[in-house]
């Protein structure tokens, strides 16, 4: 008899890893971890883990033969924002469903962006996805979708930056920080996202969370002031220059894949929503089953040492 397995998508991604480690430790289930690289050093990681076997395919290319060839019974989802989101994921959960995959776990996005009028596209991209399956088409296709806070080591990169310079050359440029100086932001780290993402994929009766869209935010509230205080006390000196609100970031996208029409789109990720408070705790506390079942722990500081351990400081 061929063994279930359980497919992760974007398992060297933000929240994937996280996903994969976790899961191998709470189960003896096989696991595929789908990379687009081989030699990626995650990937390489990956490859230790128990009852783990890390492929590379593109995961725009996943269809009914691949599930059925793998057996795979259950699939996690960390799919991309660019403009082809909807076109890439909702072929893939047909695909699932004509398999007869029977639970899938998704990463959508902040809890405030999503809506059929939402002013960031990708909001709008998430929306249409969970509606379409909850249509009674999708009925035999369980699925969980979790809408994380703002990820911190996105909005701590140019701190880590900081970090990496003045460890090699003792200059101290102006730290950019894109958070507003004062406005609260429970940001979350996606290796906590991926570890309650984990635990739901291990669970016996995954039949309890169908149709859920669970809310993850950090531990607790930081501002622009926060990631100052963060840099000095690993730098062990004195941040002489900031910038806040530094919305630099927004060059790099065109780069990235991102079309020009949706670039005033994504700035207002900033201005409507990072700057106002609306990524707080108040404003987006955790789900009550997150709470119970793995609790984001993970604060600033620990965050901004992952990040920068990760960009080789």
């Amino acid at each position: 008899m061929t063994v279930a397995t359980t497919l992760i998508i974007g398992a060297t991604g933000n929240t994937g890893k996280s996903v994969v480690n976790t899961l191998s430790k709470l189960s003896n289930t096989t696991i595929i971890a789908l990379t687009r690289s081989l030699n990626n050093p995650i990937a390489k990681d990956l490859e230790k883990l128990p009852n783990t076997q890390v492929i590379e395919k593109d995961w725009t290319t996943v269809d009914v033969d691949f599930f059925k060839s793998h057996n795979i019974q259950k699939v996690f989802v960390a799919s991309h924002n660019l403009p082809s989101h909807f076109t890439d994921e909702s072929l893939l959960y047909t695909a699932a469903l004509h398999a007869g995959v029977k639970y899938v776990v998704r990463i959508s996005t902040f809890v405030h962006f999503i809506g059929p009028a939402s002013p960031i596209y990708y909001g709008r991209n998430h929306w249409a996805i969970e509606n379409l399956l909850s249509q009674p088409e999708f009925k035999e296709l369980q699925w969980t979708s979790l809408q994380p806070n703002f990820f911190g080591n996105t909005f701590l990169v140019t701190a880590a930056l900081w970090l990496n310079k003045y460890k090699e050359t003792g200059e101290k440029d102006t730290l950019k920080v894109m958070l507003d100086e004062k406005e609260p932001v429970a940001m979350i780290d996606p290796d906590d996202v991926g570890v309650f993402a984990g635990h739901l994929l291990n669970s016996s009766d995954y039949t309890q969370h169908n149709h859920a869209k669970y809310v993850l935010a950090g531990p607790e509230n930081e501002n622009g002031r926060s990631v100052v205080e963060a840099v000095e006390q690993l730098a062990k000196t004195k941040v002489d220059k900031v910038e806040y609100r530094c919305d630099d970031w927004l060059e790099m996208l065109p780069s990235m894949g991102y079309a020009k029409n949706v670039m005033p789109s994504i700035a207002k990720s900033s201005s409507l929503f990072l700057w106002t408070g609306r990524g707080s705790v108040e404003s987006s506390p955790n789900s009550k089953e997150v709470t119970e079942i793995a609790p984001p722990k993970t604060r600033i500081g620990e965050n901004l040492i992952k990040l920068c351990e990760s960009m080789g400081a």
